[in-house]
């Protein structure tokens, strides 16, 4: 496996302090007066800002990059430093260029994924693994066992990727492929009376609606042969879209098809379990509303 694929959490480059949308966010958000501990406030000030939909991020995303705040030492000190080390900034910047994430929570053994990797030499299409995302490994930062959730209140960066985001864009899948996402909506209410075609249009509405893919290591990866990774695509908002348990050749051969703007298509998605808000009757799930 490509050693690049690793991130560097050793690295000595970093992003300047105000320079990251979380940064300005919490630096306009923070509440001296608060009743709340100092840790208890960054903790929800930080799943605030995750649950506030990618438009609402980019506002402060845009700002940081062209007129970042000059935070004081106290600032920093007091807000911003404790929340994550230069190490984490560091990634957090590297995130938002792109890739697909491995994220790596189990680290009873060395051994298990030096072993993975060297597995992706033996599997078609391996590079897509080997090269093509960001591995995040470092027991320090993301020994979370199951809880993979607690990623994004280290780095709610995992659900952004630096693109242009229209003033439009309210709902999960809205700025991504919104008109299309609509389409299928009207289509899926069409043909709901047919269960084949109804389940296979819905995969292809939900798939407009996951920004961010996580293949996650963790100790059931490593429990059985097959090396099965856990796959979870998220949306905007942090939420589940679906996930699914996958070996290392449906993980590569997913990563091809969704080159080609097929990922909706794929048997790892379509099979995949719907995630609580995405279920029929909750949030974001059908029935759908129909009218333009």
């Amino acid at each position: 496996m490509a050693d690049f694929a690793h991130v560097d959490h050793d690295a000595t480059d970093w992003p300047a302090w105000g320079t990251l949308g979380l940064d300005v966010f919490l630096l306009q958000s923070w509440d001296s007066g608060t009743s709340s501990s100092e840790n208890e406030q960054r903790a929800q000030l930080v799943r605030k800002y995750v649950a506030s939909g990618r438009l609402k991020r980019q506002s402060y995303m845009q700002k940081a990059a062209t007129n970042p705040p000059q935070p004081s030492e106290a600032q920093v000190s007091q807000i911003l430093q404790p929340l994550r080390s230069p190490a984490l900034r560091h990634v957090a910047d590297k995130l938002m260029r792109g890739n697909e994430i491995w994220l790596r929570t189990d680290y009873q053994s060395d051994d298990a994924h030096r072993d993975i990797c060297e597995q992706l030499e033996d599997v078609d299409a391996g590079e897509n693994l080997a090269e093509d995302v960001l591995i995040l490994s470092d027991a320090r930062y993301y020994d979370f066992g199951s809880a993979w959730q607690r990623i994004l209140d280290i780095l709610p960066e995992v659900l952004d990727i630096q693109q242009d985001v229209p003033e439009s864009a309210q709902n999960p899948g809205t700025y991504r492929n919104g008109d299309f996402r609509r389409r299928l909506e009207r289509e899926y209410m069409a043909s709901e009376s047919d269960e084949v075609m109804a389940k296979a249009v819905l995969a292809k509405q939900q798939d407009c609606c996951e920004v961010r893919l996580l293949f996650i290591e963790d100790h059931e990866t490593h429990a059985a042969d097959g090396k099965r990774m856990h796959a979870v695509w998220l949306d905007d908002f942090g939420d589940v879209v679906r996930e699914n348990r996958v070996t290392l050749q449906e993980a590569c051969d997913y990563l091809s098809i969704v080159g080609e703007g097929m990922g909706g298509e794929d048997p790892i998605w379509v099979e995949g379990t719907v995630g609580p808000k995405y279920v029929r009757g909750a949030q974001f799930g059908p029935p759908f509303e129909t009218s333009e």
